[in-house]
């Protein structure tokens, strides 16, 4: 019985917190039903590890049901939310990296797989950091060229300027009296601004760099 009630309560919650938009949400029946749904989800759901068919109840899915109530409540649907993002994470940090091993001893080598590419990663915004400044900076790049000229040119010994005169500083930490602002909201459209929004458009016009398929 207990079993019966743990799974037609799940799929209750499940059928009605999925639909698109939940015109009827300020109803005094809908918002309630939700709650006692769950509340005796919860009060029953002991059931199944008494049977041994679970150990425990530790796993995403079943933790966002009770963050399903409150972003219907703040943005008339579920918040977008699906497990989607962290299987994509998966297949980017598990499979990947098991398919650059030997399939012996993998872990080992899926780890240091992931420790290179971070270091990659990090290396690449440094460069483009290093970049944007060498760019942005010409006013002071010219005033050190010419003090370089200047001083090269009332020495006989080269003419050329250092080429450190022309590198920018390296970066130093932010300072400690000028926090940087947090965002404590994120804010999620219900549909889509934009249709049929092709991958190279995503990474040319969004800057979605990082996602499968941007450079296909």
């Amino acid at each position: 019985m207990r079993t019966s009630a743990a799974s037609s309560l799940v799929l209750s919650l499940g059928f009605l917190s999925g639909v698109v938009s939940h015109p009827c949400i300020w109803y005094v029946p809908y918002v309630p039903f939700l709650t006692s749904s769950l509340q005796r989800f919860h009060a029953n759901k002991a059931i199944i590890i008494d049977l041994g068919i679970r150990d425990h109840f530790h796993f995403p899915k079943l933790h966002s049901l009770d963050h399903y109530i409150t972003s219907i409540k703040l943005f008339g649907t579920t918040d977008n939310y699906d497990t989607q993002h962290t299987e994509r994470l998966h297949i980017d940090f598990a499979k990947e990296a098991y398919r650059a091993t030997t399939r012996k001893d993998e872990f080992p080598q899926m780890t240091l797989w992931l420790e290179r590419r971070e270091k990659v990663l990090r290396h690449g915004a440094y460069i483009q950091w290093h970049l944007s400044r060498f760019i942005s900076g010409p006013s002071d790049r010219g005033d050190r060229r010419t003090a370089a000229s200047t001083s090269s040119t009332s020495s006989s010994e080269s003419s050329l300027v250092p080429l450190h005169a022309a590198s920018p500083p390296l970066p130093c930490f932010p300072s400690v009296t000028q926090p940087q602002p947090v965002p404590t909201r994120m804010k999620l459209a219900k549909w889509p601004t934009v249709k049929a929004l092709t991958f190279p458009a995503a990474t040319q016009l969004y800057g979605a760099v990082f996602h499968v398929g941007g450079s296909t």
